[in-house]
């Protein structure tokens, strides 16, 4: 996953951008941060269903399969953390069906998504700026 990260976020700006538009789902590129802490977030959106992350990794990768198949598989790994997660919490408030909370996003067409960020560095003149590391919901 990383690697084709790495891959897609040093590609020039126009390359990236014909991914398409972050409407809701694709790529975009803006500023953030406030109070002196300014920079940059780039960020690709997926929706978490296995036939968009097929058809989105064709215009995302130079390797749509790998692409895929490394999306798909963080999606898994995450989501089945968030289960765990979920129905331990379901447990903990004695909610009688554990899955009641779980269930919310484990149907595969849920409206869960996937979201690649890269914060670029930040140059001024030979010294690193301070830059916003962390994504605001």
């Amino acid at each position: 996953m990383e690697a084709e990260g790495q891959d897609f976020y040093s590609r020039p700006a126009s390359a990236k951008q014909r991914t398409g538009p972050a409407n809701p789902m694709g790529y975009g590129c803006r500023n953030i941060g406030f109070n002196g802490d300014t920079g940059e977030v780039e960020s690709l959106l997926l929706h978490t269903n296995p036939i968009s992350i097929a058809q989105r990794s064709k215009t995302i990768s130079r390797h749509p399969a790998q692409l895929c198949s490394a999306v798909t598989e963080c999606i898994e790994a995450v989501r089945d953390i968030a289960f765990e997660i979920l129905e331990l919490l379901a447990e903990g408030l004695r909610i009688p069906d554990k899955k009641v909370l779980s269930r919310l996003i484990r149907d595969r067409e849920s409206d869960s998504v996937f979201t690649m960020n890269h914060y670029p560095c930040c140059m001024e003149g030979n010294k690193e700026r301070n830059a916003v590391r962390a994504a605001l919901p």
